[in-house]
């Protein structure tokens, strides 16, 4: 996965800590440990995890799993009762998959079925989705294999199949994939499968919709999609603008770059070509609507990008957009890339071809905080290291005027040591500077020092800088401490 040089300094140390995690669910751990289904720890549950688990098995995690889990609980089967679904490695690092059963009599958990399908890969996804909408989820398991970006779904229907205690499930269906998601597509209220197909070394790639019809899954649009990146890891599918759905799938182009693409779902109308009703929904296209020619050709966005822990919908308005990194304004020529100043425009489809900016955000992985940008600045500021002691402590937002260059201090942000903010404050009111102490949070304070017009500037130049100023209650509802997974 590319990370932007920006981000991956800071989330070096995030990393290390799943690091530690992934490295502790490789070991012979007790199955316990990763005990964590849906509604919580149930100990007759884990005493039968325990007892049908293989000799020297432990738990394993899904490589593309938000929750950190080993066990999911759902009716598979539509009587009623709880199943058990069970990611392990058996002692010759097989991923597989165990079912458990809660017998309705008893109460009790047992084991219940078997998948014989696994990888010595790991499994790459695995979801529980009513793709049939017969009221019961079907299993959705996707394995890795030893090619790059190429992995093997699986699709198990347990309620249909009419699996008995120490059977074998068989999948109903197989799809080859490189990056799955599910999700409802066309608005019908049903889930379609999207995927991304990549042949690497032809250098080509396709997005696909599936769709779970009586007669089977069934491939009902395609696209084609850039087969020059380096891999496909996020993909996200909801409204993309206020009256479009569709896709948008974030890939990596090298070891430092991320790209955002961007696919609109339209509806075939009646009595058109290729506008036949089918079975559980609409007849439709995916259309590629973004990268598009007149964004492209903006040659300030370092990278696209969109983080799964805001699920593509940064602003939280129900609609996916992204960020466009942008480096801020005035810094040296000679700067090296490593050390450019960015900030995130996110954008948001219109749903006709241009991509508005709808939040602006500068993000400062070392400070642990996030600071949304006033749309009224527009493109009046920028934003600058710091000079001297303070150097390693904040940074500095500017006014900034891109005609003539000209820059002034609105206000340094800086990050304090609690056990240091009375020396601080002390420091700040004896040389007479105004501040505001904005929040406090995992042992720091985080304060605004603010700045003056130069005297030399005129009426109009400071009147416009005073604009642009932020008081102490709207600069700390725009500053946001940054979460750790």
């Amino acid at each position: 996965m590319g990370i932007s040089r920006v981000r991956k300094a800071a989330l070096a140390i995030i990393m290390l800590g799943m690091g530690l995690v992934a490295s502790a669910c490789s070991m012979r751990s007790a199955p316990a440990d990763l005990l964590l289904p849906i509604h919580g720890a149930d100990e007759e549950l884990t005493k039968a995890v325990r007892q049908s688990l293989p000799a020297n098995a432990s738990l394993a995690l899904v490589d593309r799993e938000q929750q950190l889990r080993a066990i999911r609980q759902a009716d598979l089967d539509g009587d009623g009762q709880l199943e058990a679904v069970v990611t392990y490695k058996d002692d010759s690092e097989q991923s597989k998959v165990l079912l458990l059963h809660k017998d309705k009599a008893s109460g009790r958990w047992g084991g219940w079925a078997t998948i014989e399908e696994n990888s010595s890969f790991g499994i790459d996804w695995l979801e529980l989705s009513d793709l049939n909408h017969d009221g019961a989820p079907e299993l959705l398991v996707g394995f890795n294999s030893y090619e790059l970006n190429q992995r093997t779904l699986y699709i198990y229907n347990a309620h249909q199949s009419g699996t008995k205690a120490g059977g074998v499930l068989k999948p109903t269906a197989e799809l080859a994939y490189s990056l799955i998601e599910d999700g409802d597509l066309d608005g019908d209220g049903r889930k379609e499968l999207v995927i991304v197909q990549q042949d690497s070394e032809k250098m080509e790639a396709s997005l696909a919709v599936y769709r779970m019809e009586p007669s089977g899954l069934k491939r009902i649009a395609a696209a084609p999609a850039d087969g020059g990146v380096n891999g496909y890891f996020d993909m996200r599918i909801g409204k993309v603008s206020s009256g479009h759905r569709g896709v948008m799938l974030q890939a990596s182009l090298g070891a430092h770059t991320e790209a955002v693409y961007m696919y609109a779902w339209d509806e075939a109308a009646e009595g058109h070509a290729g506008g036949k009703t089918v079975q559980g929904g609409q007849a439709g296209q995916l259309r590629q609507v973004y990268p598009n020619e007149a964004i492209s050709q903006n040659s300030d966005i370092v990278e696209t990008y969109f983080l799964s822990v805001t699920g593509g919908d940064g602003n939280g308005d129900g609609i996916l957009d992204f960020a466009a990194e942008r480096t801020a304004p005035g810094q040296p020529e000679d700067t090296p890339y490593s050390n450019m100043i960015t900030f995130q425009d996110y954008l948001q489809w219109d749903g006709k071809g241009a991509f508005p900016v709808v939040q602006r955000m500068y993000e400062n992985f070392g400070m642990g905080v996030m600071l949304r940008i006033p749309e009224q600045w527009g493109n009046h500021f920028t934003i600058a290291n710091l000079d001297g002691p303070s150097r390693d402590m904040g940074i500095q937002i500017q006014m900034y005027e891109p005609q003539s260059g000209t820059r002034a201090r609105l206000f340094d942000l800086l990050a304090i040591p609690a056990a240091h903010w009375e020396e601080a404050k002390d420091g700040l009111e004896k040389d007479g500077q105004a501040y505001a102490r904005l929040l406090a949070a995992s042992g720091m304070v985080y304060i605004a020092v603010y700045g003056m017009p130069p005297e030399s500037w005129g009426q109009r130049e400071k009147d416009a800088f005073q604009a642009m100023l932020l008081d102490e209650n709207e600069l700390s509802q725009r500053l946001q401490v940054m979460e750790r997974p």
